[in-house]
């Protein structure tokens, strides 16, 4: 991998040391996701997922809007993501999760 912005994003949610070692492994880029993938504990997988989305979506916006990239923010916009999706599927089955309460005083 020599996207210095991917590596950042890797690097910054802890992720690049198992990536570098699956890299070394020849292979397709499908297998080694797969293969981290197996290998991620399962609270990992969702994370490392939509960190792959996020570095996709990032990439299509500077390439075809000409938007500036920024690692921080990429990994932010993914963890969110996840964030997010755990809060709805929670609420959907009745788990109540302590979240802020917006009122205008």
């Amino acid at each position: 991998m020599h996207c210095k912005f991917a590596t950042d994003c890797w690097k910054e949610e802890n992720f690049w040391g198992k990536i570098e070692s699956y890299m070394m492994s020849s292979g397709s880029f499908s297998s080694i996701i797969f293969a981290i993938l197996i290998a991620l504990e399962v609270d990992n997988r969702a994370r490392f997922v939509a960190i792959l989305w996020s570095l996709w979506r990032t990439r299509n916006a500077c390439l075809w809007e000409q938007k500036p990239i920024n690692a921080h923010a990429s990994c932010v916009l993914a963890l969110d993501t996840v964030h997010d999706y755990m809060w709805c599927h929670h609420l959907n089955n009745g788990v109540q999760f302590d979240t802020p309460v917006w009122s205008k005083q």
